[in-house]
């Protein structure tokens, strides 16, 4: 027994190695395409809890679902959420199709008017549902969206990050995201962000997004998912807490799910 606990121990070590060793040699265009590749799921169905907290540590607690299919591409993906609780926001909905080639199509459905309505592309710097995350912040564009730049290695707690900073390719992508520039701590073991600081258009710091609580939710291709998020916001010191409660990558995801009329049908 004590033999094969050193074996998986060396084992393990080796692993880590080899990923720094790869990491070292990768620019930071190289780091966030695998960043950006191994958050592409097939498919997958989740239920999470959305906590919102107030300057003063008030929250409001909030229960979505949400379902995503990667596209044949192999880069976009559709996203459609829901809101199931409190009941002054159920059935609210909101779809993302991304479309790497073009321009991304963003629905919203408010029960209370029971209309479907799209969003244009500077709605992606706007609040999504009163939360510190924005539109934008829901999926990952493509990468080349910003210009990637390596900065150094650096120890996040326990876990070994590369440091990437991240700037808008060009003024209309900075005006749609509100974004001067990211900063992302990539985890070196399995490219997955462990964090990202957040600058507004003044260049300003303005929220920093941690994740953690990882799990491989999908193994070939490896795929990573984090099942804790929380968004601060350093000018207000509101924050935004989003727990997976539950997540499957193995249910059928119907094709014709991701149309605004099916998230008007709810």
């Amino acid at each position: 027994m004590q033999v094969s606990s050193t074996a998986m121990i060396l084992s393990s070590a080796f692993l880590v190695f080899s990923y720094l060793e790869v990491a070292a040699e990768l620019s930071g265009r190289e780091i966030m395409e695998k960043k950006f590749q191994i958050t592409k799921q097939s498919r997958i169905h989740n239920e999470h809890t959305m906590i919102l907290v107030n300057n003063k540590g008030q929250e409001r607690v909030r229960k979505l679902t949400a379902v995503s299919l990667l596209q044949p591409n192999g880069v976009d993906s559709h996203l459609l959420i829901r809101f199931q609780f409190p009941g002054d926001v159920r059935g609210t909905g909101f779809l993302q199709l991304q479309h790497s080639a073009g321009t991304d199509e963003l629905w919203v459905y408010l029960p209370g008017v029971k209309k479907v309505r799209r969003l244009v592309a500077s709605n992606k710097r706007d609040s999504f549902f009163g939360s510190e995350f924005t539109y934008g912040d829901l999926l990952l564009p493509v990468v080349d969206t910003f210009h990637h730049t390596f900065q150094r290695r650096e120890k996040l707690g326990n876990d070994l990050c590369l440091v990437v900073e991240s700037s808008p390719a060009n003024p209309s992508i900075a005006s749609e995201y509100g974004y001067s520039k990211k900063v992302s701590w990539i985890l070196a073991s399995n490219f997955h962000e462990r964090r990202i600081d957040y600058y507004d258009e003044r260049g300003r710091p303005w929220k920093t997004q941690e994740a953690s609580n990882f799990q491989q939710v999908q193994t070939e291709p490896a795929r990573w998912w984090a099942n804790r998020r929380e968004m601060r916001n350093l000018q207000t010191s509101y924050k935004t807490i989003i727990v997976f409660d539950r997540v499957d990558t193995r249910r059928t995801v119907p094709k014709d799910l991701f149309t605004p009329q099916s998230l008007e049908r709810g």
